[in-house]
């Protein structure tokens, strides 16, 4: 939940950061219906872990998803506090846009996703053409969950990013 806390902070206190990291998250609401879905989707995930724990949030990403989840995933999910995770997404979407402020970002950013997040993709792709000093990593193959999990896979380039802005 970092990345829209991060797009909230740039809107509330911009002043006090150097630069940004934010992975898989958009500062926009969802807007396809495609996006709608996945984003109705996670809502039932985080309610089924609240109400019924990991096993049935498993249990469900692997029927919406169609296939089935690999160990590491699942040792993960199991690991999550769905009751805080799910009080929290009823509370995000009432957050509001970070969208209009992107061109006014003046510290450098990272911003990354993956793929195949439906859900934030688009509009985290988006997002990069709006912010002056910003690089993009889009993550092949990997959904929303999945970038998190395997953030080796961007590891290095945040290692890049912060001795680029560092010296």
């Amino acid at each position: 939940m970092g990345g829209r806390i991060g797009f909230q902070l740039i809107k509330y206190h911009p002043s006090r950061f150097s630069s940004y990291i934010l992975g898989g998250m958009s500062p926009y609401p969802l807007r396809t219906a495609v996006e709608k879905q996945d984003g109705n989707n996670t809502i039932t995930r985080l309610r089924l872990g609240a109400e019924k724990g990991p096993e049935a949030v498993i249990a469900f990403r692997e029927k919406t998803l169609g296939r089935v989840e690999s160990d590491e995933v699942k040792r993960r999910i199991r690991g999550n506090d769905y009751k805080a995770l799910y009080a929290l997404s009823q509370n995000q979407s009432t957050w509001p846009s970070t969208g209009d402020l992107l061109s006014r970002i003046s510290v450098p950013c990272l911003l990354y996703a993956g793929e195949r997040d439906a859900s934030y993709y688009n509009g985290m792709k988006e997002a990069a053409k709006y912010i002056p000093d910003v690089r993009f990593i889009s993550l092949p193959g990997l959904d929303h969950v999945e970038t998190f999990y395997r953030i080796n896979r961007v590891l290095s380039q945040v290692k890049k990013f912060l001795t680029r802005i560092t010296g």
